[in-house]
């Protein structure tokens, strides 16, 4: 999203990797980190993290993104206006969410599963004032 205009574009997984990283690097600078993880479930995978922003890859595509809290935060959202620190009761007046009841990481939600637009994150708590910490889309590479 440019912020001067508020003009977005689409970077839609099975991207190219290098396509992926200069679009991002054009909004938020030169990247902090690049690391992989061999053990992942869904395979090996690629990282490059921006502050709080994480892309993944596998076989050089784009595949998913994770969103954190984080010392060097970009302030980036859904295009539904959800980000970190957004509250859960803000996050229930845009999107329809889940609560996934078994999750070991935390209050976890669902917006869609794997539809388009679809995302997933944490909350802080199961209380109604809970927090967005996390947020995550794609194929990611979380341990539960």
């Amino acid at each position: 999203m440019n912020a001067e205009t508020g003009s977005t574009s689409l970077l839609a997984f099975g991207a190219e990797r290098s396509r992926t990283e200069d679009a991002i690097a054009a909004q938020l600078g030169k990247p902090d980190e690049r690391s992989s993880n061999e053990e992942c479930g869904a395979g090996p995978m690629d990282f490059t993290n921006y502050g709080n922003l994480g892309v993944n890859f596998q076989d050089d595509r784009f595949v998913g993104w994770f969103l954190r809290e984080g010392d060097k935060r970009f302030a980036l959202t859904t295009m539904s206006g959800i980000g970190i620190g957004t509250t859960r009761s803000e996050m229930a007046e845009s999107v329809v969410f889940d609560i996934y009841e078994e999750s070991t990481i935390g209050t976890e939600f669902n917006t869609g599963g794997d539809e388009p637009g679809g995302f997933s994150g944490l909350f802080d708590s199961n209380a109604p004032d809970a927090v967005v910490t996390d947020l995550w889309a794609g194929t990611n590479c979380i341990f539960r």
